[in-house]
């Protein structure tokens, strides 16, 4: 009997699946990698967990310098609309504004990593401030975010995008 006890050997598969699927990704499989509609299936939480469903669209157009993204969704009855000037600073890193007709503008980067848009913003004349990752994979979109005022969540999302 060896004294050498048993040491279980981990294996660390990626979120994708395994490693060679996630090498299939060139850098421009993002969100805002072609002109497309999407329509939008989102939850939205408060801090209290109560949760809303909305619905609605994301419509990504190109311009000669810039991209626009207009997105709208449908919750509770009310109508919320971003609608977004994005400025591609190299293949990795883009900035952007939007304005939000209940919050005001908002600024802020969305980070490329292959088929990942990470996102992060902060709101004009207010200490509210959040971030979005949006995953992509073929004709759908994944993405999950939260917004804070002065480091107090005001509420997560989650959205499921499909190419129209």
């Amino acid at each position: 009997m060896s004294l050498v006890p048993y040491i279980k050997v981990l294996t660390c598969v990626p979120f994708f699946g395994n490693f060679g699927k996630m090498n299939q990704y060139p850098v421009k499989m993002h969100l805002f990698s072609e002109p497309a509609l999407w329509l939008t299936c989102s939850e939205f939480v408060d801090a209290a967990g109560g949760i809303s469903p909305g619905n609605g669209e994301t419509h990504i157009r190109f311009r000669d310098d810039d991209i626009v993204n207009e997105s709208w969704v449908s919750l509770g009855g009310q109508t919320i609309g971003n609608n977004y000037v994005i400025h591609p600073s190299g293949d990795k890193l883009y900035h952007f504004e939007s304005h939000n007709h209940s919050e005001g503008r908002q600024t802020g980067t969305f980070h490329i990593d292959r088929n990942v848009v990470y996102s992060r913003f902060t709101m004009d004349n207010s200490s509210k401030g959040g971030f979005e990752v949006v995953i992509r994979d073929g004709d759908r979109c994944e993405g999950y975010g939260a917004l804070y005022e002065q480091g107090r969540l005001i509420n997560t999302w989650r959205v499921v995008m499909e190419k129209f």
